[in-house]
């Protein structure tokens, strides 16, 4: 972990403890479905939260039909950096798990890791488990996870979502051949106004201005990178990743972007494998993340280069 002590704050209304290495900085939001709701290179924020939401929770423990209270609750867009359950059509009322998504986590630090817990979620009898360290250098590690809390074998997924602040690009080490527009799947998406395009063998996706699409596919290698644009400078944000070729993903993708029609943030969402978790098991989604400023001018193979030196 860093060798600055995590500093109990609060983020946009929320408790959360804060860890700071270098020109990275990242919060804990405990309280509302155990989220990072703020990650910070150089002092620009990275993260999309939604103003409507800032210091909001629900006590979840007082709510005794979870099905009656979803319905009225409906989809509520929180913001920030988040673990869902794949795949999205078991979900009750179309909308993610509250307990998951919204409930209060326990927070406590064990053996170097920041680790945040949920209740048993009285939807899908999962629990969640995300750790989270950040090196004196400014790396972060992530190991984000689903136990099994029923008497049942259940088949799930690890689908973590990241809502970014637009404009971003996203960069996936992927083909064209390897990612698609989910619109003819989805009646619900409209065609496209974007297509991916090619540099230097990275499909990039611009996410510039408002306007539906999502796009998946498996990549070549488990490499994306998002860069955000501030004044005089981009912030580049890599993410290195497990990948199996083998394995079955839900959605058919290990990688996922999101843009929204309705709110300035675009999606960069990855899945785990789908696993077959027996009672008490568990799957895991194992993350690294590198965040390195870079001048105005700067492409994705000179950026990759430095954010991606072993890969």
């Amino acid at each position: 972990m860093s060798s600055m002590a995590p500093v109990t704050t609060f983020i946009n209304g929320w408790r959360a403890l804060r860890l700071s290495a270098g020109d990275v900085s990242l919060g804990l939001t405990p309280d509302i479905g155990g989220r990072i709701m703020s990650l910070t290179c150089g002092g620009h924020e990275l993260l999309y939260v939604h103003p409507d939401g800032f210091g909001g929770s629900v006590d979840l423990a007082a709510i005794t039909d979870v099905s009656a209270f979803k319905a009225g609750f409906g989809f509520r867009l929180f913001g920030g950096d988040k673990i869902w359950v794949a795949p999205q059509r078991e979900w009750l009322h179309r909308s993610p798990p509250v307990d998951l998504d919204a409930g209060r986590y326990s927070l406590e630090r064990q053996d170097g890791w920041l680790v945040m817990v949920s209740p048993v979620c009285r939807e899908t009898g999962l629990r969640i488990v995300r750790r989270v360290r950040l090196e004196d250098g400014g790396t972060i590690h992530l190991e984000d996870e689903l136990e099994n809390a029923t008497d049942r074998t259940l088949s799930r997924g690890i689908w973590n979502v990241t809502q970014l602040y637009r404009p971003v690009d996203i960069y996936i080490d992927a083909g064209p051949q390897d990612i698609r527009s989910y619109h003819l799947e989805d009646p619900t998406l409209p065609e496209p106004s974007v297509t991916p395009g090619q540099c230097g063998g990275w499909s990039g996706l611009a996410c510039h201005s408002a306007g539906c699409f999502k796009f998946g596919g498996v990549p070549r290698t488990g490499r994306a990178c998002s860069v955000q644009a501030f004044a005089g400078e981009l912030v580049a944000f890599a993410r290195v990743f497990e990948i199996d070729h083998g394995a079955t993903y839900a959605h058919g993708s290990a990688v996922e972007v999101f843009n929204s029609d309705q709110y300035p943030y675009a999606e960069l969402e990855l899945h785990a494998p789908l696993g077959t978790i027996p009672p008490g098991g568990s799957v895991c989604l194992r993350q690294t993340w590198r965040l390195m400023r870079f001048s105005a001018g700067a492409g994705i193979n000179e950026i990759a280069g430095r954010l991606f030196p072993a890969e």
